[in-house]
């Protein structure tokens, strides 16, 4: 467990190639990929885990942090949990991601330095942003990216003080985006493992 992190779940996407919310699709015994992700990071931080949700939700609280405006992708829902993180560290998890694990987080949380301001898992030319971990001293870079319309999360991390981390397993990284995704998750060995 990293003690000096909390977590936050990327829930706040409009799932538009999935043609539903992906974050209630149910693997098993109305477990959904949102408890899944949430499940993950509590089994990898010891502080509190957030909910990114999107704009106009109706139950904000102080673990539902919702979207300050609409339509800013992922990278608003990462801003907003680094706002409220009070830790060195922000462990983010996209809710279709769910073949991510505690372990996958420990390896991230020891490549860190005294410069890496965000720690980012990759497969040869893959990267996987939704699982990593980042600074709250991102914040103002996150924040000119914003403004400046710039809404991929890859925009947001610097080289210099971003570091990627070689994973050998590529289906660590994997990302559910279509029905087609969806089926091949539940079908293969890692829908069911990771239950």
């Amino acid at each position: 467990m990293i003690e000096d992190a909390e977590g936050l779940v990327l829930a706040g996407g409009r799932s538009q190639r999935m043609g539903q919310d992906k974050a209630a699709l149910s693997i098993a015994h109305h477990v959904t990929l949102l408890d899944h992700a949430r499940d993950i990071l509590k089994r990898t931080v010891s502080g509190p885990v957030y909910i990114s949700r999107p704009y106009h939700w109706p139950n904000p609280s102080s673990l539902n942090l919702v979207d300050a405006t609409d339509n800013q992708g992922p990278l608003s829902g990462i801003l907003q949990g680094l706002k409220v993180c009070r830790r060195s560290w922000l462990a983010v998890l996209a809710v279709d991601c769910p073949n991510a694990s505690p372990s996958l987080y420990e390896i991230l949380y020891h490549a860190r330095d005294a410069t890496t301001m965000a720690i980012v898992p990759r497969h040869g030319k893959i990267r996987q942003p939704l699982i990593s971990l980042w600074s709250p001293g991102l914040i103002p870079v996150i924040e000119d990216q914003l403004k400046q319309r710039q809404h991929r999360v890859g925009s947001a991390l610097p080289d210099l003080v971003t570091r990627f981390v070689n994973i050998e397993d590529p289906e660590l990284l994997a990302n559910l985006n279509t029905p087609d995704d969806w089926e091949k998750w539940l079908l293969s060995s890692h829908g069911t493992i990771r239950l």
